[in-house]
């Protein structure tokens, strides 16, 4: 019923077809069922001829004739309505299928940060293919051959009274034990596809994992061990779907027993009955056959029980997902705001909810629009943790983020986000061109704007001489290209949005130091726009406003990059490591 219930808003868009098939399924099953009544007539007016052999000869022929051509007609009218059938609830499943398939990827974008660390890739993968195939599944074969087989069982059942209602007592004996038989089944199809589908989910996550990391475990040589690791996951997998398949084969040999008793039965107590002469011979064979065209459909209520089985299990891996917190994404009518202005923290303590971590602790500042800063500090000093705040990754624990005077928790999330030039420190670029990966998330844009943005991100020349220059494709995750081209195609994308605000965070990590030099000084050309370089290199960042330092969470010193020299704290500590560094190197 849970199923049923979540999956009926679905239901409904195609509720014409499910009715509609409904009536073709019975249709089918009136005109297949009814074939038993032919041979009957053919056998009693065969039988009745032969007691009367002057008239054999001549009416032989014209019985088997009848019977050939009713039996053929409904043989083709029954072959017809399966085909309807198929057409309107199968294809309507798939409809449905491409329906939860979308509903499920667009709520994985509106998923907040926080769900993408909690679940694994290849998790979310199974949960996209496999568990709503399995679903399509109920909805499609499930609801078509369940509907099949109570309009077969109520019309046989009903034939088979009509012929002798106490005879057909005797053939349904059986059905009780199969139902008990079938509900406790059922519990234990549940409870094993349920784990079946986490561990099909885990085996995919670890195939995902291995392939992304690919590089790697080569250059540790540890192929054989994840091939090792990856087998023990394949046999607790294999483990589990034998579970499964020794659970579902018990169904045949159980079903086919059941309904030999059936059978047997009923040739007993018919054979009885014709001795008595309660029935004929025509009653007889007509009875024998409905009592086998029971087999079919109750030897799929077992195939069908396993497919609902494993939608319900599916769906509570589904309703996990959906059930989820989401993003506030903008409603149409949401206000207008108008974030061309400072960027000021005041006082803004946060804690990140998965790790417990204390990132941020009382920070303040205020950055005047059209100015450049720069924010540094060691790793883990909470640098990035200011870059997912102003993207509103995270709520704050305490404290305002003000955007033009507008506290950002009032400020509709789509319009902070494009306010915001974003470049994260994890760079990733999409299995496509190196034109379509700077132009990402614009629409209708210019060849030359493209070139610009490359030139601005000191990518340019190195993109002229890749095989097919901008129209070369860069693999999975930018994976033919080098670390430092990655990150500068990421920034030029980033350049190429035409932000009010540009937020670099630490994204020229991979970038040598003469490149280094002349991507700051083409962020001087910006106009009309701030612009926050987070990073943990100093040197050559001379030409920016202000800069912040932090450690351990806390803005330790603030100001231009001479007042702190001056100050000789943590700023001129961390700068003169990296000169001497540099001196080095």
């Amino acid at each position: 019923m849970r199923l049923i219930k979540y999956l009926f808003q679905y239901f409904y868009h195609y509720k014409w077809s499910f009715i509609i098939g409904l009536f073709f399924v019975v249709l089918s099953n009136v005109f297949g069922t009814f074939t038993p009544v032919f041979i009957r007539n053919l056998i009693n007016e065969i039988s009745a001829s032969i007691q009367n052999p002057n008239s054999l000869n001549s009416n032989v022929y014209v019985i088997i004739s009848k019977f050939i051509v009713y039996y053929l007609g409904f043989t083709l009218l029954s072959a017809l309505f399966t085909f309807l059938m198929r057409q309107t609830i199968v294809v309507a499943s798939r409809k449905i299928e491409f329906e939860l398939k979308n509903d499920l990827y667009q709520q994985f974008q509106k998923m907040e940060i926080t769900f993408f660390k909690t679940f694994k890739t290849g998790d979310l993968m199974s949960r996209i293919a496999e568990d709503i195939g399995r679903i399509r599944e109920f909805i499609g074969p499930g609801y078509m051959y369940t509907i099949n087989f109570i309009s077969k069982l109520v019309i046989t059942i009903y034939l088979m009274y009509q012929v002798h209602p106490k005879l057909t007592l005797y053939a349904l004996l059986p059905l009780p034990l199969l139902s008990i038989f079938i509900y406790a089944i059922n519990q234990k199809l549940y409870k094993n596809n349920l784990i079946l589908q986490e561990r099909l989910a885990s085996l995919n996550s670890m195939a995902q994992e291995s392939y992304s990391g690919i590089r790697i475990i080569k250059s540790f040589v540890l192929e054989n061990v994840l091939n090792k690791k990856f087998i023990d996951e394949s046999l607790n997998y294999r483990h589990q779907a034998l579970k499964i398949v020794r659970l579902d084969s018990l169904f045949m040999p159980v079903v086919t027993f059941l309904m030999s008793l059936s059978i047997i039965i009923s040739i007993f107590a018919g054979g009885s009955f014709y001795i008595q002469k309660e029935i004929n011979i025509g009653q007889l064979v007509e009875f024998l056959m409905y009592v086998n065209m029971l087999t079919w459909p109750v030897m799929s209520i077992g195939w069908v029980a396993n497919i609902i089985q494993k939608a319900n299990a599916a769906l509570t891996r589904i309703s996990d997902i959906m059930m989820q917190k989401t993003e506030p994404y903008q409603d149409n009518e949401a206000i207008k705001f108008d974030l061309n202005g400072d960027i000021e923290f005041k006082n803004v303590s946060f804690t990140y909810p998965e790790t417990g971590i204390k990132a941020l602790d009382g920070a303040s500042f205020k950055i005047p629009f059209g100015q450049k800063w720069l924010i540094v500090g060691k790793t883990g000093s909470g640098k990035s943790t200011i870059a997912e705040l102003l993207m509103k990754y995270y709520k704050i624990d305490s404290g305002e983020i003000l955007i033009n005077g507008n506290n950002i928790e009032k400020i509709p999330l789509e319009q902070v986000r494009q306010a915001f030039s974003y470049v994260p420190q994890e760079v990733f670029l999409f299995s496509d061109t190196v034109s379509n990966n700077i132009s990402f998330g614009k629409e209708h844009i210019e060849f030359e704007d493209i070139e610009k943005a490359a030139e601005n991100a000191q990518i340019a020349n190195e993109i002229k001489t890749l095989q097919n220059g901008y129209q070369t494709k860069v693999g999975e995750r930018g994976i033919t290209l080098s670390g430092g081209q990655k990150q500068r195609i990421s920034i030029a994308r980033g350049i190429l949005k035409h932000a009010p605000f540009y937020l670099f965070d630490d994204c020229l990590s991979a970038v040598d130091v003469d490149t280094e030099y002349r991507l700051i000084e083409s962020f001087n050309h910006i106009e009309k726009a701030s612009l926050i370089l987070i990073t943990h290199r100093i040197f050559n960042q001379l030409s920016f406003d202000s800069v912040i330092c932090m450690d351990n969470g806390k803005i330790v010193e603030m100001g231009s990059h001479e007042e702190l020299i001056e100050l000789k704290g943590k700023y001129y500590e961390l700068y003169q490591k990296q000169e001497i560094k540099t001196d080095f190197i």
